[in-house]
């Protein structure tokens, strides 16, 4: 008599529809939000569409007086609304826009994000930087370019991101303002662009508290 067992028959397991972020490389996945964004400090919002003309105003202005050394924009609008825009505030005094911050992504490929990676340690899918930061003349040194900065630091660490930023000077060493106000510097670089005798600092924000 033959006592051998014969197996059950298994049912063939269904295959589980992938989803998009299973598919798609680690580099151009969306990043997770961990956290609701900050509230932005008083008087500061995010921006809304009508905002642009008078932004792009105030960034001709900037421009003409030398606050952003060594670039030159043809399409100022398209330069703080573009593709790697992931959010933009401005800060209102009165109901009117005094200021603007972005914060923008980094480039996967290129110099400067290869060099983000080499000074951070991170890959720049977890990168965010602090831009596009102006200020209307007579409303400087009022706190207000801090506070658009605290609510862009504050929107990319509610990405789970880690806020970078870049500035350039015409000496080699960085601006003290930054020390003062929690950023450490990872890299100081000649600027790799017209005109000569610029350099570019390269800093990433303190680990929040």
């Amino acid at each position: 008599m033959d006592t051998t067992l014969t197996p059950r028959p298994q049912q063939p397991q269904r295959p589980r529809r992938p989803t998009l972020g299973s598919v798609l490389p680690r580099r151009f996945r969306q990043p997770q939000r961990t956290a609701p964004a900050a509230r932005p400090p008083k008087g500061v919002r995010l921006r809304r569409p009508r905002d642009l003309p008078t932004c792009t105003r105030l960034m001709h202005r900037a421009f003409f007086e030398g606050q952003f050394p060594g670039v030159r924009r043809g399409a100022p609008r398209d330069w703080i609304d573009g593709p790697d825009v992931l959010a933009a505030y401005v800060a209102e005094r009165d109901g009117e826009v005094v200021g603007h911050v972005a914060v923008t992504s980094i480039g996967v490929e290129g110099p400067a994000g290869l060099r983000w990676r080499e000074i951070t340690g991170h890959p720049t899918s977890d990168l965010a930087a602090v831009g596009q930061l102006f200020v209307r003349p007579r409303f400087r040194s009022q706190g207000i370019g801090r506070s658009l900065v605290e609510a862009a630091v504050a929107d990319i660490r509610s990405r789970g991101m880690v806020p970078v930023l870049e500035v350039v000077t015409q000496t080699s060493s960085a601006p003290t303002w930054a020390y003062a106000h929690g950023w450490r510097l990872r890299a100081t670089d000649r600027f790799p662009a017209p005109p000569a005798g610029l350099w570019v600092h390269r800093l990433e924000a303190a680990p929040a508290s």
